[in-house]
């Protein structure tokens, strides 16, 4: 009988490990945004297999990380994301009399293209991309 408990001790404990989960990110608590408008979250979502009745298939979201204000614009076509992210910070910049100094998305084309390097060089902007496949870098926007 011995030998039979200490097999069953055994299997419970490779049935307690399998049941673990992925840990989680830890929260950070320190932060380094004081204003509005500081860093900036962007994803694409789409395209949506049922377009709106105006033909747009893709969602772009941005979130301020201060406030936590979260700006949604609807496209017709993947291109248009980077001359609406353009318009969305000159605009903003303008009525809030602040400067983005930062922008976090994921790692994927419609961030990465010389149009916006060009414009986020001139107006002194840094990206931040996260790794591919981790959700979790970008959270922010994931989670809306």
């Amino acid at each position: 009988m011995p030998k039979l408990s200490f097999v069953k001790e055994k299997l419970c404990a490779a049935c307690e490990k399998r049941k673990l989960t992925k840990s989680s990110f830890k929260s950070k608590q320190c932060f380094s945004i004081s204003q509005p408008l500081q860093m900036l979250h962007m994803d694409l979502c789409g395209p949506v297999s049922t377009p709106s009745l105006g033909g747009r298939r893709y969602i772009l979201v941005i979130i301020d990380e201060f406030t936590r204000y979260t700006w949604v614009f609807f496209l017709r076509y993947k291109s248009d994301t980077t001359e609406e992210i353009v318009k969305f910070i000159k605009k903003s910049e303008v009525l809030n009399g602040q400067l983005v100094r930062s922008v976090r998305s994921d790692n994927r084309t419609e961030f990465k293209n010389s149009m916006l390097d060009d414009f986020f060089n001139k107006k002194g902007i840094s990206q931040n991309f996260s790794t591919v496949r981790t959700p979790q870098q970008n959270g922010v926007v994931e989670r809306c």
